[in-house]
């Protein structure tokens, strides 16, 4: 990690502000105020604010930094927990959908780490709920979650195809009222990239989410593995 931040540190000086922020508390409480309005810029833009305000706060080193920058923290935290709280409420819904087809509902990403509680999951910003099926499920899901008010945001003909057929996931989802994302995924990886496997294996080892009945997340050592693979497939 340190040879990773040196050489950011060499390359990109105003991105190694960010990282360095980000994982240092201590570093953040030194930045000038010209070095906060770049950072502050910086982490909105790469969806990490709330990541940053939560690293702070809870060290608790908001009280060393000026009063102007708290305001974008202290704000940036808001809007991550208003999201976890919808995450929250949406995965209580597909929980009591995905329960009468005695088929698991297993989080994926962001929403596993907000519903998992996980460390990763603090001040995190969710734009969408992931979620894995098994491959041979998929059409009861679907039809499920249509009939719960998921619609397809994919109506061309050529798009549906492409998704169906060589992708590791169904077309997006929204649903009709509420607006909230959904990625139903079979797989991790897109079918035909070097990467692609089979989720068996994967399926298996996912583990309960405490509190959450019939709702499970990846074992840890698969959660790594898919952050990996989608870095090196998907470039974010």
């Amino acid at each position: 990690m340190v040879r990773w931040i040196e050489r950011v540190r060499l390359m990109h000086p105003s991105l190694h502000l960010l990282t360095q922020s980000l994982f240092d508390h201590r570093a953040a409480a030194q930045l000038s105020p010209g070095q906060w309005d770049l950072v502050i810029r910086l982490a909105r833009r790469a969806d990490v604010l709330g990541r940053m305000a939560s690293t702070i706060g809870r060290h608790g080193a908001m009280a060393k930094l000026p009063v102007e920058v708290t305001r974008h923290l202290r704000s940036s935290m808001l809007l991550a927990d208003r999201q976890h709280e919808e995450i929250r409420h949406e995965v209580r819904r597909l929980q009591g959908l995905f329960a009468p087809m005695q088929l698991p509902l297993i989080l994926l990403k962001g929403a596993a780490y907000v519903i998992g509680e996980l460390d990763a999951g603090h001040g995190r910003m969710v734009s969408d709920i992931d979620i894995l099926v098994p491959r041979d499920r998929l059409a009861d899901a679907e039809s499920a979650l249509m009939r719960a008010g998921w619609v397809s945001t994919k109506s061309d003909a050529y798009d549906q195809h492409y998704y169906r057929t060589w992708m590791h996931e169904l077309p997006p989802l929204r649903h009709m009222r509420r607006g909230t994302v959904l990625d139903v995924h079979h797989a991790l990886v897109p079918l035909t990239g070097s990467l692609a496997s089979g989720s068996d294996a994967i399926l298996a080892a996912a583990v309960p989410v405490p509190g959450w009945a019939n709702v499970r997340t990846l074992a840890p050592a698969d959660m790594v593995l898919h952050s990996a693979a989608h870095l090196f497939t998907e470039g974010e």
